[in-house]
């Protein structure tokens, strides 16, 4: 499968450990880039399905846009600001296969 930029996917929040203190809620992530051959991927968070809290939306937001090229990136607590499925094109491909991101709208 060809993930294609344009492309939106419904995320789970429940399977992210870093999002899971803001409970049960979806998000929609958009593909800027993918690329096979470096087994990389670009998302930029589109937005929360329902209501959201601005913390949310930070949380979400940080996860999804940082890249630290497969390093690990941890705020002054120790929290995990990045995840590899994220920056890891065969990764994400991996949360589509078992149903962690959904191909959805871009718009509501």
């Amino acid at each position: 499968m060809e993930l294609q930029p344009g492309a939106c996917y419904k995320i789970q929040a429940q399977h992210i450990p870093a999002l899971r203190q803001f409970g049960n809620f979806e998000f929609v992530v958009i593909i800027v880039h993918a690329n096979d051959t470096s087994d990389s991927i670009v998302l930029e968070f589109n937005r929360i399905i329902g209501a959201s809290s601005i913390e949310q939306e930070i949380a979400v937001k940080t996860l999804v846009e940082s890249h630290a090229d497969g390093i690990e990136i941890q705020d002054s607590t120790g929290a995990t600001l990045n995840m590899s499925p994220f920056e890891r094109e065969s990764e994400f491909k991996q949360w589509i296969d078992v149903g962690i991101a959904v191909p959805c709208s871009c718009y509501s």
